[in-house]
């Protein structure tokens, strides 16, 4: 008996009664029909824009009142983001109020526009053409990808290169579309407007879903879930750990916390925002954590990206998530006849059994009916299973899904694909060590997590049959059918495929265990017409059958690396014959081919042509690229030399083309092949010639580094997925890459500079005294002895000769070439110091600007055995280190844990170190008078930065950020201090000195932009071994910003984002970083050859005559200054030479030229 069932599934959806419309509109007055904007007797179009504004698009002008006052008039103003005059709101649809203000627009009889307190007729604005207010219209914010704004909205209208801009524009930037955020430009912020082209986005290479990374913005989950819709895509979703591991790999090591589209709903908690089903947990231990708000979920790089929840506020990055475009297949309407007591619906019969039974048990009972526990792929399915078949609302009932194969990924046990879960509210528990299965449970039947060995009622799903018996039978699939066997050559699926059609057929596709006893048993793979092109829709037939038969091998399929998504038949000469295998499609295997009875087969198609050539000498042409494939097993330096010695080199493999290409040469072979890839034991991989990394397959469990010995890389014949091996040790000295045909500093052959040595002795015995101020003057540095210098000689005292008297201080000034040095014995506190130099002598404190007056202080503080005031003190100076006749720091000599906030003023110790000391000390005192002009603080900075290396995987490049006469770069991967110094280098900077408060104040601002996802950045202060901190670019230490409590025993600095201040951090800790760079300066003139011969001669003079005069002094005062036993020529904590060249600046496009911070004043005085 046929058994008709009607089921209505109603969807209701509840949108806002009017649609959002940005469109322009015209506002009128309701009773006089009045323009509220109106020029050259025509009324202007007006929009809303950023800050509740009104724009005139036309006139790119906001509307404004002159003043918060009753009949204060309404006109056009320059717009201003800033400004309370120009921002508006609506009262009762149709009325336009100051924001936050009781006065309102009105439209007057001799047509002006007013501000009034009271309400009239005139005061009624609407839309013209319609009844509507200005309300009815929005404004949608517009948020900015890659640039430099951290993906800000854009600010419509922007003032640019002394043009409005009112909408995205290419002005300046032919191929994308870019806006400001900010209306005057005057910070040099922008960023790309949102389209919907994928060009630049990263493509699974199985699936082609497609991932943007934005890691450098900062937005809230709301404002990420615009900026994805905007893009036609959504925020990200994960639904297994295939591709959990592809976005882990994206996001790559020292990444930041990133926002995903998992949101915690009413009704059903965690859901992921675009529909996909929850049906996959990688949450971290302890979450998503019960505090209320913490709503949304993110990645977090620090416990390898697994989940957390957050208050939705905070602002992270994101990742955007759009799916490959598939074709949806049309379903065939089948008539379902179910015996009873099953009920028919979709092509399946169903039925609800309250027998209380464990969920292993349920099943058995289920699959010996011939069928399975429910699968329930939609909300049709579900609304039917709730509806039609009797359930309660205080029934629990096994349905299919469970994550007994994987914890955390849940499953159909019928094997189809999970397209949809209707979880109950806090569920599925998240555990770690108990295997879960799901039952349907409550009023609305929604999902449950139990312990599949509970007892519950169950509901059982089978396919349904043709015809009306009674009994189950089995539904017919069409005509019987002739099969052929092809065995040689072999071919991959797709070939098989279209060979069987070629011929008018298809590949084999099974309906029914009688299929299986039909084929012939043989001890071979073949391929059948089952494949997955589509993972996430499950498998299906080639010629369009449907898949009402399954014969899996026990665990399949597994898709195996994300990968394998056709289906293999093992025809073997057992019980288990006719199982079926899922295998990536690209392999080589022999097929089976159906046709129906009595039709005569058309002539087989040629032999596929290989889309590569072949060489006379063995090489494959394929891309525009030669590969040699080499059988014969070698070592990998051996493998190596072979290549080079033909020309080339180990291979690179640069897309999954490349790849599948380079597989399918060698799977018809044995062993494993060497590619030119190697793997440092931290995880890294790098090609060997140094070209770029943007391709890795890596097999299950690699790399894994065993022994940790394993580091080169080769290609699997069974999979195209690379594993790692120990080349073998050569047993003879080798050459290693180093070299230093670049400079002074050596250097790897790849290009990577040196970072760690392990020399012999070198054999400098010989000593001189150096007058290089970079090494310091009167410093004694070893060198060959086989090198030539000038020479000091020595001889014993003549007896005859009276002895000296001892020393004395010079009571007059001693010139060093402009400036003239006294000293004065009697001891003042600072002020006082200053004030006796003026007035005695209109002198300054001295300001020691080159080595040779901090080498004749430092022996006059010898000579006398005392500490000098100089003439620094910040309380004088904006809180940092200037002197007080005007010059700013040209070097330094802070002694250990200098300077000390504590303490303002600066005196010269014994020992030639600067210290800082209680203002109010007595000390002896150091006037300097100088014929040298201190330099006037410049006004103008002009230049423009430069382009910063695209970054790797979303094809947008990092832009820097522009302050005076420098760029600035706010790298937002964590990384220990070396690798973020390394990092700012690559991108053509150094980590970021701090020169003064304005300085502070502009990084600072820029901080806050990431203060949720990061607590501190690193900066380029280093503790030197003698407990000196410094700049790492050289810059002198003139201003300071330390933390009250500092510890003593780290040996990095970092700036906090919560108050700005400066802490020391360990190396090992993985922070964010500020990387500076100096602005490129066009048409920069370069010394000619003269001037920069007679430039050397005068300073090789002076030179000699400086030293001769120092040595001298020194000699007489009887003392001697502190000699290093060894000195490096390595200055710095990452061992860069001091005559690294700087790396290549290139052009930057115009849209950030000239561009300047200072102090900006207010944008729009009304």
């Amino acid at each position: 008996m046929q058994i008709t069932h009607t089921i209505s599934v109603v969807l209701i959806q509840i949108f806002q009664c009017l649609a959002s419309n940005d469109s322009p509109f015209q506002l009128t007055s309701k009773a006089t029909g009045f323009c509220l904007v109106k020029t050259n007797n025509q009324c202007n179009e007006i929009r809303w824009t950023t800050g509740d504004r009104l724009l005139v698009p036309q006139k790119n002008k906001c509307v404004g009142v002159q003043g918060k006052s009753v009949g204060s008039e309404i006109g056009l103003y320059d717009c201003d983001e800033n400004s309370d005059l120009q921002k508006w709101e609506c009262r009762n649809e149709t009325l336009l109020a100051l924001k936050g203000q009781e006065l309102y627009i009105e439209l007057t009889a001799d047509n002006t526009a007013v501000l009034s307190k009271t309400l009239g007729p005139n005061n009624y604005i609407i839309i013209s053409g319609t009844t509507s207010g200005a309300c009815t219209r929005t404004y949608r914010e517009i948020f900015t990808i890659s640039g430099n704004a951290a993906g800000l909205p854009c600010m419509f209208p922007f003032f640019y290169e002394n043009r409005w801009f009112s909408d995205c524009t290419t002005f300046d930037a032919e191929n994308y579309l870019w806006c400001a955020v900010e209306t005057k430009y005057q910070n040099g912020l922008w960023g790309c407007c949102p389209t919907n082209s994928k060009a630049d986005w990263n493509t699974h290479p199985i699936t082609g879903a497609y991932y943007q990374i934005n890691k450098d913005s900062a937005l809230t989950w709301p404002q990420a879930d615009v900026s994805c819709k905007q893009q036609g895509a959504s925020l990200l979703s994960i639904t297994d750990p295939h591709q959990q591991a592809y976005v882990t790999a994206l996001l790559g090591k020292g990444g930041n916390k990133i926002w995903t589209g998992l949101i915690l709903d009413s009704e059903h908690g965690w859901k992921w925002s675009n529909g996909r089903p929850y049906r996959y947990m990688n949450w971290d231990s302890g979450h998503p954590l019960p505090n209320p708000g913490y709503n949304c979920a993110l990645l977090d790089p620090a416990v390898q990206y697994s989940w957390q929840s957050l208050t939705c506020s905070k602002k992270l990055g994101y990742i955007c998530y759009s799916e490959k475009p598939q074709e949806t297949p049309t379903q065939a309407v089948h008539t379902s006849f179910c015996s009873s007591p099953w009920i028919p619906y979709n092509g399946h019969c169903f039925h609800l059994n309250r027998t209380q039974k464990r969920w292993p048990d349920a099943q058995r009972q289920c699959r010996s009916e011939g069928g399975d526990l429910v699968s329930i792929r939609n909300l049709e399915d579900q609304s039917f299973v709730i509806s039609q078949l009797g359930y309660e609302s205080t029934d629990e009932l096994w349905i299919g899904l469970n994550d007994k194969k994987t914890e955390g990924l849940f499953e159909w046990s019928d094997h189809s694909t999970v397209s949809f879960t209707s979880w109950e509210y806090g569920k599925p528990a998240v555990s770690s060590d108990i295997q879960d299965c799901v039952v349907v449970t409550g009023e609305n039947g929604n999902w449950a997590d139990r312990i599949c060995e509970d007892k519950h009622g169950f509901i059982c799903m089978k396919m349904s049959a043709s015809t009306p018996t009674g009994e189950e039978v089995e539904q017919d699939v069409g005509c019987k059918t002739e099969f052929y066997e092809h065995s040689s050559p072999k071919r991959t699926w797709y070939d098989a495929r279209d060979y069987c059609r070629a011929i008018g057929g298809d590949l084999l596709s099974i309906h029914s265990s009688a299929d299986l006893q039909a084929l012939p048993q043989r001890n071979r793979r073949v391929w059948i017409g089952l494949s997955a092109p589509d993972p996430s829709a499950g498998y299906v037939w080639s010629d369009g059958s449907p898949l009402q038969f399954q014969h899996w091998e026990d665990g399949e399929p597994n898709n195996k690396n994300n990968v394998e998504s056709c289906a293999e038949i093992k025809l073997y000469m057992s019980k288990r014959s006719g199982s079926w295998n899922d295998v990536h499609c690209e392999t080589y295997h022999e097929w089976i081919c159906q046709i129906r009875a009595g039709v005569t087969p058309k002539p087989p198609p040629d032999s596929v042509t290989p889309d590569y050539n072949k060489t006379s000498d063995g090489w494959l042409e394929w891309n525009g690229n030669q590969y040699y494939f080499n059988k014969k097993s070698m070592a990998m330096e051996e493998a190596r030399t072979f290549c080079q010695q033909r020309h080339g080199d180990l291979v690179t493999i640069n897309s999954e083309a490349e790849s599948v290409f380079l597989w399918k040469q060698i799977s018809q072979s044995y062993g494993s092949y060497w590619i030119g890839l190697i793997v440092d034991l931290d995880g890294t991989a790098a090609w060997i010639d140094g070209s770029s990394l943007v391709f890795q397959r890596w097999d299950e469990n690699q790399p894994d580094f065993k022994n940790n010995d394993e580091n080169c890389a080769a290609m699997t014949i069974s999979m195209v997925f690379l594993s790692i091996e120990m080349a073998k040790a050569p047993t003879k000295d080798l050459w290693i890459g180093l070299h230093n045909s670049r400079g002074f500093q050596f250097y790897w052959t790849d290009g990577r500079p040196m970072r760690f040595h392990n020399w012999g002795t070198a054999n400098n015995g010989c000593a001189l005294m150096t007058t290089d101020t970079k090494i310091g003057i009167g410093k004694w540095i070893r060198r060959s002895c086989n090198d030539t210098n000038g020479y000091v000689c020595l001889r014993n005292l003549d007896p005859n000769l009276t002895d000296s008297p001892e020393p004395t201080t010079p009571i007059e000034y001693i010139k060093l070439f402009n400036d003239s040095i006294k000293v004065v014995t009697k001891q003042m506190n600072w002020e006082a110091a200053r004030k006796h130099c003026k007035d005695d002598d209109d002198a300054n404190l001295a300001s020691i600007r080159n080595k040779w007056s901090q080498m004749y202080i430092e022996l006059m503080a010898l000579n006398l055995q005392a500490s000098l005031w100089i003439g620094l003190n910040t309380n004088k100076t904006s809180g940092y280190f200037r002197y007080s006749d005007g010059w700013h720091l040209t070097i330094s000599n802070w002694g250990p844990l200098e300077p000390r906030t504590d303490r303002s003023c600066v005196y010269v110790d014994l020992d030639g170190t600067w210290k800082t000391a209680d203002c109010n000390d007595n000390r002896t005192v150091v006037c300097m008078k100088t014929t040298d002009v201190a330099p006037t603080e410049p006004s103008d900075f002009p230049g423009f930065c430069p382009d910063a290396e695209t970054t790797r995987y979303s094809g947008h490049s990092t832009m820097w950020r522009p302050f005076k006469g420098y760029c600035y770069l706010f790298l937002t991967k964590v990384s220990e201090w070396p690798d973020a110094s390394a990092d700012c280098v690559r991108h053509g900077g150094t980590l970021a000195s701090i020169e003064d408060p304005y300085e502070q104040s502009f990084i600072e601002r820029n901080l806050k932009t990431f203060q949720d996802s990061h607590r501190a950045f690193w900066i380029g202060l280093y503790k030197t071994h003698k407990g000196v901190w410094q700049w790492l670019d050289k810059t002198v230490l003139d201003y300071t910003n330390w933390d009250v409590d500092v510890s003593r025993y780290s040996e990095y600095g970092l700036i906090q984002i919560s108050d700005g201040k400066w802490r020391t951090g360990q190396r090992w800790e993985d922070r964010g970083c500020i990387c500076k760079t100096p602005k490129v300066t066009p048409n920069t003139q370069i010394p000619t050859r003269g001037h920069i011969i007679l430039a050397v001669m005068l300073v090789i003079t002076a030179t000699a005559i400086g030293t001769v005069i120092l040595f001298l002094l020194f000699k007489r005062s009887g003392h001697h200054l502190r000699i290093p036993e060894k000195l490096t020529t390595f200055d710095n904590p990452l061992f860069f030479s001091n005559d690294r060249a700087r790396p290549d600046l290139v052009d930057t496009e115009k849209l950030v030229a000239n561009v300047e911070e200072e102090n900006p004043g207010p944008l729009i005085t009304a």
